[in-house]
């Protein structure tokens, strides 16, 4: 195997999540408080502890805090915009770091991200991934139906960096989504095996090549991958 590109999932991969959802629901309760004078703490409390509950795929939890809250004068939809209009601050862990330095030395990197565009742009400029990606692919710009497990952000991302499938690994941590398309593109994909979705179960499509129990883990995956072939 020639290895050229190291690809990545961004949400729970190499941040967590609950980090940019927190601080959302206080920038939505501090909004709520001003519109309509329920106190903050409540709502923010109800919002963090509805997700902790059901986890980040649950769909419902805007309309859950309107119904238990029985706020009328604001729709769901400004509390969606106010979640993707959120201007978050997030750090990477000291471990991601260095992974990505160590990295970027060997490979080209890059990223492909499901979710709204501008919020997910919001997030990698203020992790300052813009410092070790050679190319970010954020699927939104090619429309929902183009989303993670659909194959094009994985051909587009190796258009962009000028490789081949073959000489990619693409890590994620979600089976639901990341790895279908890249299996089918010929893409090497590797699970973290942490975070919210680690019990979900793949099936034969969704099922990645190799998997690590977290992200430090990587850098010694792939040496071994590369020895083995």
């Amino acid at each position: 195997m020639i290895l050229k590109a190291v690809i990545f999932d961004l949400d729970n991969t190499l941040y967590d999540q609950s980090d940019y959802c927190f601080g959302a629901f206080g920038y939505i309760a501090g909004f709520i408080e001003k519109e309509t004078g329920i106190i903050s703490e409540k709502t923010l409390n109800f919002m963090k502890m509805l997700y902790i509950d059901k986890g980040p795929l649950y769909k419902h939890l805007f309309d859950d805090l309107i119904s238990s809250f029985k706020i009328k004068k604001i729709r769901k939809k400004a509390l969606i915009d106010k979640f993707h209009g959120y201007e978050p601050s997030l750090h990477l862990e000291e471990t991601v770091v260095e992974l990505l330095d160590n990295l970027k030395v060997k490979y080209l990197l890059g990223l492909v991200t499901n979710g709204e565009g501008g919020m997910q742009r919001r997030k990698v400029k203020s992790l300052g991934l813009d410092h070790w990606m050679d190319a970010i692919v954020y699927t939104d710009d090619y429309g929902i139906k183009y989303a993670k497990p659909h194959e094009l952000g994985y051909k587009v991302i190796c258009k962009t960096l000028g490789i081949e499938p073959l000489e990619v690994v693409y890590v994620g941590d979600n089976p639901h989504c990341d790895f279908q398309g890249a299996n089918h593109v010929g893409i090497t994909t590797i699970r973290v095996m942490n975070g919210p979705f680690v019990d979900l179960k793949a099936s034969d499509k969704q099922t990645p090549n190799y998997e690590i129990n977290n992200i430090s883990a990587l850098e010694e995956k792939i040496n071994e991958l590369l020895y083995m072939r």
